[in-house]
């Protein structure tokens, strides 16, 4: 057989069609992880967050987050009053293994250590939000774990 117009344009389309179905394959297949599953509800309590920023801002120091021998040190800005409120861990690649740790309450200490050994490597947002003395805070750093 001969090969022609006709044969190379029905050769084409044949390999045009499967790239095109391999690809929306592969698309349905990709797992799509969102910031929050509660997004909209986030989105109208934002205000508050900025409130909660601004308070952290007017502080004297700042939160200070350090990794060291398989600890992640946080640093809270020197306040009297007993602290409550929670530590998110935020891995922007895998919403999977996001976590949630509560603020160490215990009036005085000023620092918190949270064991990190077994949190996967790379880049990681730590999410701290909590109340002193009727105040609330907020803070956001980016922290590489390797």
């Amino acid at each position: 057989m001969k090969f022609n117009w006709g044969w190379g344009i029905t050769l084409f389309l044949v390999v045009f069609m499967s790239f095109i179905l391999q690809l929306v394959y592969r698309c349905t297949q990709q797992r799509v992880d969102l910031v929050s599953e509660k997004y909209y509800e986030n989105e109208i309590k934002y205000q508050q967050r900025i409130d909660m920023e601004k308070n952290t801002a007017s502080l004297i120091e700042d939160l200070n987050i350090q990794t060291k021998n398989g600890l992640m040190e946080i640093n809270y800005p020197s306040l009297s009053g007993v602290r409550t409120g929670k530590i998110t861990f935020f891995k922007p690649d895998d919403s999977r293994i996001d976590f949630v740790v509560p603020v160490d309450s215990t009036s005085g200490i000023l620092s918190q250590k949270v064991d990190i050994t077994q949190m996967k490597k790379g880049w990681w947002n730590v999410q701290v939000q909590w109340n002193q003395e009727g105040t609330p805070f907020y803070s956001e750093k980016k922290v590489l774990i390797d």
